[in-house]
């Protein structure tokens, strides 16, 4: 029921409670007078519109904000402004209005992604329109992927993996209301939702650690999961290499594993340098990086050469470059060359040929445990971090922004430190 008060100034209020995009909202308004009579008359005529919204007599638009439904009703159901939603639009639909205009910048890898959350979500939800998902649909989806029904034909997911698909719906709902298929006033349906707490992530480990507890498994997946925190010191990356070297098939292998070693780089870091990026004069590397900076499509680092890293390159440069501007790169398959299929032409390696040529090199060896060209960054990261560098200088590396959490990060993976700072306390 609309009921009535009157505030400090005199003037009259009036409170009533209407749902607004499926949930139950308390409106407070003013009635702008001093008279009671009057405010009960305006009371009364809002209360009867509710009940005329209520039996269908006065036809609601749906998708309207909270404050265009306060008006609406304050008007006795007259429409005071316009929905803001222009059309229906559908997941599918608006992915693609998403990748085709609002993705320039950013990595090929984090829209790849994107892409697999939005399918988990048109798997589960089905191909909905944006503005019929509420809260609690987007919690029964939580629910389903957690413990999936045999219906879904999908295993349960992680936590981090549920709360991923969660922040790139809430991305695309943020794309829908750029295009204008959403009122800007609308809040996300994420905002209410409640996230599955998940297993915090286990400090990375040695070899030797790790094996010390495989030992005791017998489920693959946890097998896995312990060797994908594994990290290499410097020793064993030097024997790495060795390796690498003596059984790489190609001559960009060895380099673009020096690299990434030597210097921290991501990946996709890799991918997209170029020799000229390469300063021997001045010890300097230049890493093209896309994660620093949001706002900005590139931006830049600078690494210090490590004279292996230097060596390495001046002879993979005059001697087995393929050419070309990229610093990793291959010429076309063979056999394309030979049919003249396509042009003799260098290209830098593509994101699915580094994690190939990653396997191949490393395949039935002591290294095959090795989960991607990420375990170099974590190991560079540690090493720096084990020889009592600065934070400062850790994050100017690695191209992070400088807080507690690097140091904090990678201090732990040399567990020995701890044991001989304990082991001298009483000695």
């Amino acid at each position: 029921m609309a009921s009535i008060h009157q505030k400090a100034n005199g003037t009259y209020h009036v409170v009533f409670r209407f749902p607004v995009n499926g949930k139950p909202k308390q409106f407070n308004r003013s009635l702008k007078t001093d008279s009671k009579k009057a405010a009960l008359g305006k009371s009364g005529l809002i209360q009867e519109t509710i009940d005329l919204i209520a039996s269908g007599r006065i036809a609601f638009t749906e998708g309207m904000t909270e404050k265009e439904v306060g008006d609406f009703i304050l008007s006795g159901g007259k429409h005071t402004a316009k929905p803001t939603a222009i059309k229906s639009v559908k997941l599918e639909t608006l992915w693609d209005d998403y990748t085709q205009n609002y993705t320039v910048g950013k990595e090929a890898s984090s829209v790849s992604t994107e892409k697999t959350h939005k399918n988990n979500l048109v798997h589960f939800m089905g191909n909905v329109t944006v503005q019929s998902v509420t809260t609690d649909k987007l919690q029964q989806y939580i629910k389903d992927r957690m413990k999936p029904s045999k219906k879904f034909k999908r295993n349960s997911a992680a936590p981090k993996t549920i709360g991923k698909e969660i922040q790139t719906f809430n991305y695309l709902w943020g794309v829908a209301q750029k295009i204008g298929y959403i009122s800007k006033e609308k809040d996300s349906p994420t905002k209410g939702v409640t996230l599955p707490k998940g297993k915090g992530n286990k400090p990375f480990a040695t070899r030797e650690q790790i094996e010390s507890i495989v030992k005791h498994l017998t489920d693959e997946k946890e097998i896995k999961e312990e060797w994908s925190r594994l990290f290499l010191r410097e020793s064993e990356l030097e024997e790495l290499l060795k390796y690498v070297k003596e059984n790489a098939r190609h001559k960009f292998i060895y380099p673009a594993f020096c690299f990434a070693i030597y210097t921290g780089a991501r990946r996709s870091e890799i991918m997209r340098s170029e020799k000229s990026d390469f300063d021997f004069e001045n010890n300097r590397v230049q890493i093209r990086q896309k994660k620093e900076d949001r706002k900005k499509s590139m931006s830049y680092r600078q690494v210090r050469i490590h004279s292996n890293l230097a060596e390495t390159m001046k002879v993979y440069f005059d001697n087995d470059h393929v050419g070309g501007k990229y610093t990793i790169a291959s010429l076309p398959d063979p056999e394309l060359l030979k049919q003249r299929v396509v042009a003799i032409k260098a290209k830098p390696l593509t994101e699915n040929q580094m994690r190939h040529y990653f396997e191949r090199v490393l395949e039935n060896s002591k290294w095959d445990v090795l989960k991607g060209w990420h375990i170099f960054r974590h190991s560079f990261c540690s090493n720096l971090a084990s020889r009592g560098k600065p934070e400062a200088v850790i994050a100017s590396c690695m191209g992070h922004k400088p807080n507690s959490e690097v140091t904090e990060l990678y201090r732990h993976l040399f567990p020995e430190d701890m044991n001989d700072a304990i082991d001298d306390l009483f000695s």
